[in-house]
């Protein structure tokens, strides 16, 4: 991804402030935060001509068609407006508006569009598509509100021909995003941010974008944030008995286990980063992330289960874990008689401790 100057932060009452012979003149990128986005000061920063990055947050928005004044902003390069509107009406309104303006930004090669409240800006892609033909970069964020929109950018992504680098979002995916994906001849970077995996493609999709015969030939960059997972905290066997119940699985205080589903296993995001590496590019983000702390959490089941076993002398604990496909049982024949349990090899690395013997 292409980098970009250091911000430079303001509000509204400081941006009205400045002028074209202050000591910031120079500017190149600008963090601008406002109740009502105005023309007044998109005009006022048109007399900034090094401004290559433009940051806007705002609530409301009035850049009615017939209040344009004649400015444009041809050095700018990368743009991100953020709503934060807090109704239906409000985020109607900027999402339409927001042609006006982008009608003068016309060598713009990264854009990021923002909607606390609701994607409606997502139906207005196709009305941009062809004010932006430089676009490389496209970022869509919604909140993380759980509610389902059913408002999807799939289909309008071909659109934007020239893209490289796509970021999307809970709330603006739908499943047939892969299908569209490779309509994008110059896609090298994709990242799927978080819960896209409940409405967003299937593992099996995502699968198909890195390997086999239907991949994205020029992809490069996998990044899949849309699980999340904290690793938790190890008890000492002293505090087994208390917080380790007969099934061992939930008791496990401490621990947030990620939340997979079944449109997206742990298995197929093991499969999916193997792909990348087999493609010579690795898969990263909290998918990653969370696998590892998948494991850790099962492992720590099993390793209570094996202590358990070995203190009180019976195998039942241990029977559990040979349904598991995560964690194998050790290799222990459940024949024997269980007070024969002895525990051999301690000096292996604790992740390996629960190693057993029934000699």
């Amino acid at each position: 991804m292409q980098s970009f100057p250091r911000l430079v932060s303001i509000n509204c009452g400081q941006l009205n402030r400045i002028s074209p012979s202050s000591s910031v003149q120079p500017l190149q990128a600008l963090s601008y935060e406002c109740f009502i986005l105005r023309w007044t000061e998109i005009a006022k920063l048109s007399r900034f001509p090094g401004l290559t990055q433009l940051d806007v947050s705002f609530e409301r928005s009035k850049l009615a068609q017939d209040s344009i004044p004649e400015t444009t902003l041809p050095g700018l390069r990368n743009l991100i407006l953020n709503s934060t509107s807090s109704n239906e009406a409000d985020s109607h309104v900027w999402a339409r508006e927001m042609l006006s303006l982008l009608e003068r930004t016309p060598n713009l090669t990264h854009l990021d569009l923002a909607d606390e409240y609701c994607p409606y800006f997502i139906n207005y892609l196709p009305t941009i598509a062809h004010l932006l033909p430089n676009l490389v970069s496209l970022r869509l964020s919604t909140s993380d509100s759980s509610e389902f929109y059913d408002i999807t950018c799939d289909r309008h992504l071909p659109l934007f021909a020239n893209l490289r680098h796509l970021d999307l979002a809970d709330n603006t995916v739908g499943d047939s995003l892969p299908f569209y994906l490779r309509q994008l001849p110059h896609l090298s970077s994709l990242r799927l941010g978080k819960n896209t995996h409940h409405d967003g493609p299937s593992s099996e999709d995502i699968l198909s974008l890195v390997y086999g015969r239907s991949r994205l030939a020029k992809l490069e960059k996998l990044v899949l944030n849309c699980v999340t997972g904290k690793m938790g905290k190890r008890y000492n066997v002293d505090e087994l008995e208390a917080n380790v119940d007969e099934a061992g699985f939930e008791s496990l205080k401490g621990w947030i286990k990620p939340c997979f589903d079944e449109r997206f296993e742990v298995e197929d995001a093991d499969e999916i980063i193997l792909a990348g590496k087999r493609r010579g590019f690795e898969v990263s983000g909290s998918v990653v992330e969370s696998v590892s702390i998948w494991d850790a959490y099962h492992l720590e089941m099993a390793n209570r289960k094996v202590m358990k076993a070995f203190k009180y002398k019976t195998l039942i604990r241990l029977m559990v874990l040979t349904e598991s496909s995560y964690h194998r049982c050790p290799a222990i024949d459940f024949t024997e008689d269980p007070k024969k349990l002895k525990l051999v090899k301690i000096d292996l690395p604790e992740e390996k401790w629960f190693a057993l013997s029934l000699e």
